[in-house]
């Protein structure tokens, strides 16, 4: 492959989400329902009327892309690949499990790629959650892209310009990849034709692109805000 996965394309940085940066709309979508949303509104409410700095959790500007680092169990191994089993029947292919020892928590993702060339799939496991999602991504030639995504906070926080992001609550892949064309023949009217040209190759230089763009455009919004490096190695701290 042309791109290097185990060593970073630029230079390292790494963010403290700082939680009273983001909009009142986002702490109620990434809340995840509406209960939870009013148990930590006093105490959210006091610290943005006050202005205060609250940062939790640290994230990256680069990733490596590494084989999983523990194997997984065989009944979230078998229902992940029934979810694999499905997109190929949509014309996916897949291609890599890796997982990224940069990011807090610890994922297994299998990444596919469109026979047309023009959508990505990944399927994403959760190990702390016992979660799993998966989502679709096209992209367009002035730089545009789209994801559509089964995960209700995967919409939560405000995307930078031209990067759209639809929630669907579907678990039925079939769904969510009609949803997702449909979406992409939308926006084709304003972008242009989808990029018929992704690739297993192109896959990875992509996914550091989306990261990094998001990364720099919560920074300008205040949102991320530079820490130094943990002190540990990437991957000891995930959850």
């Amino acid at each position: 492959m042309s791109e290097d996965l185990t060593s970073y394309p630029e230079p390292q940085q790494y963010y403290r989400v700082n939680m009273t940066a983001l909009t009142w709309a986002e702490i109620y979508r990434a809340s995840g329902n509406p209960l939870s949303f009013i148990l930590a509104l006093p105490f959210l409410g006091v610290i943005k009327l006050l202005n205060l700095t609250v940062a939790t959790t640290v994230m990256p500007k680069e990733v490596t892309f590494r084989p999983l680092s523990q194997a997984l169990a065989p009944g979230t191994a078998r229902r992940l690949q029934a979810i694999v089993d499905g997109l190929e029947s949509l014309g996916f292919q897949p291609f890599s499990t890796f997982e990224l020892p940069e990011m807090p928590y610890r994922a297994a993702i299998f990444a596919l790629v469109h026979e047309s060339g023009t959508a990505y799939a990944d399927v994403t496991y959760l190990q702390a959650r016992d979660l799993h999602y998966f989502e679709f991504v096209s992209r367009f030639p002035d730089g545009a892209s789209l994801t559509t995504v089964n995960r209700r906070d995967g919409v939560a926080i405000e995307t930078p310009p031209g990067k759209v992001h639809q929630y669907v609550g579907t678990q039925d892949a079939r769904v969510l990849w009609e949803q997702h064309q449909a979406k992409v023949q939308e926006m084709a009217a304003l972008h242009g034709p989808p990029l018929s040209n992704l690739s297993a190759d192109s896959f990875f230089g992509h996914f550091r692109q989306a990261l990094r763009e998001m990364a720099l455009f919560q920074a300008q919004r205040g949102v991320f805000q530079p820490t130094p490096p943990p002190i540990s190695a990437p991957g000891s701290w995930q959850k």
